[in-house]
């Protein structure tokens, strides 16, 4: 997986350049505009993507290598869209990308390389060769406009992980593609790896990945390449989700402390892919209160770092909760039919009996703060916060 410093100047030597020429005839034989017709009947790679940890950050501090790639108007005080993207090979056959053979981009910036998908960054970028074309990050408006477009380019494939059994063959950015299978990553932390929004009107707007955007890499399925992430700029607090309490145990340990277990049903399906129950993005709030006797209940805290997608983002089947800093709540499971919670600790009381309200908030009234960058944030005042990101308790 890339480093957050966008990985380290890729350099091909002659020697190594005519040792892979071969395999890269192979490469530029696969693509497009290309890539001449393929062989009846053989298999072909097939591109898909999907996004996850979408945030706003705001007043962000970006590197001077950023801006020279035009993926920013300046390196500080800039509004950014950040988020990781996912190319998924879905195909029967591999992607093979093959050596770039660019020279020492750093000290030879806007060189060609030896490669023609291939160029090396302008002066003052990141110094590596890139993937001329392999993505396009769009941000549409309402009317779906396009108001807004990222800098990335792709400059390392590589098999990030695998599913199904699938085998990794690519684990260099001296020697890229995509194995069948296999899933290459992009994460949000890297440079570039986001759409500058600074100006933009608060408002609903769908952010627009698209690999292979001008088809020039032979698929089984050229219509596939585009997912779409509904996205909200600007203040925001999501909807509490109500769900109908069915069993709920309570059991003394022996620590003297009492455990409660928790089963919740939603009173239809749960739309969980949206930001709106996205708790790694703010963080949650599980309620239980007897339903005839109000004042009385528990809430619980459950923070954002402490959830993971369930599934393969953006289409997770549900979120997992694993506590470790929040008190009570040790886990939680929230899928498409309800939730299940276990908390435990002294004080646990709630009716053997009766009517219980279950209520899940996702963002809106929690409050915590996180550090990163520099800066200490409060979730209500910013929407979406890093993944990860350390929280720590708001000053009064």
């Amino acid at each position: 997986m890339r480093t957050p410093s966008d990985a380290a100047p890729a350099t091909s030597t002659p020697a190594a350049a005519w040792a892979r020429a071969a395999t890269f005839a192979l490469a530029v034989a696969a693509l497009a505009s290309g890539a001449g017709p393929a062989r009846a009947g053989a298999p072909l790679p097939d591109l898909t993507t999907s996004v996850a940890d979408v945030e706003v950050e705001r007043d962000a501090n970006v590197t001077p290598g950023d801006v020279a790639e035009g993926c920013a108007s300046a390196t500080t005080g800039v509004d950014l869209l950040r988020f990781s993207t996912f190319s998924h090979n879905e195909g029967a056959a591999d992607l093979l990308l093959g050596d770039p053979m660019c020279p020492n981009c750093a000290t030879m910036p806007g060189a060609s390389c030896g490669n023609p998908a291939f160029h090396c960054s302008p002066a003052g970028g990141h110094g590596h060769g890139h993937y001329t074309n392999y993505a396009t990050y769009e941000l549409l408006d309402a009317e779906q406009n396009v108001v807004a477009v990222g800098g990335k380019l792709g400059f390392c494939l590589l098999d990030t992980f695998c599913e199904g059994g699938a085998v990794p063959r690519f684990d260099s950015c001296d020697f890229q593609g995509l194995s069948a299978g296999c899933t290459d990553e992009y994460a949000y932390t890297l440079g570039c790896q986001y759409i500058e929004v600074t100006g933009l009107p608060d408002g609903a707007y769908t952010l627009r990945v698209t690999v292979d955007p001008l088809d020039e890499i032979a698929e089984s399925d050229e219509s596939n390449n585009a997912a779409l992430e509904p996205v909200s700029l600007g203040p925001h607090v999501e909807p509490d989700v109500a769900l109908a309490g069915t069993t709920v145990r309570l059991a003394a340990l022996p620590s003297g402390a009492t455990r409660l277990r928790l089963a919740a049903e939603a009173g239809g399906p749960l739309d969980l892919p949206s930001a709106g129950l996205a708790p790694t993005q703010g963080g949650a709030t599980l309620a239980v209160a007897d339903a005839g006797a109000p004042g009385s209940g528990l809430a619980f805290d459950l923070p954002a770092d402490g959830w993971e997608a369930l599934g393969r983002p953006p289409g997770a089947d549900g979120w997992r909760f694993r506590g470790g800093k929040d008190g009570p709540c040790r886990r939680a499971r929230l899928g498409p039919r309800g939730l299940r919670a276990r908390c435990e600790g002294p004080g646990l009381a709630l009716p053997a009996e009766g009517v219980l309200d279950v209520v899940f908030t996702s963002g809106g009234e929690k409050r915590y703060c996180v550090r990163f960058g520099g800066k200490e944030r409060r979730n209500d005042a910013r929407r979406l916060e890093r993944v990860k990101a350390a929280i720590a308790a708001c000053p009064s």
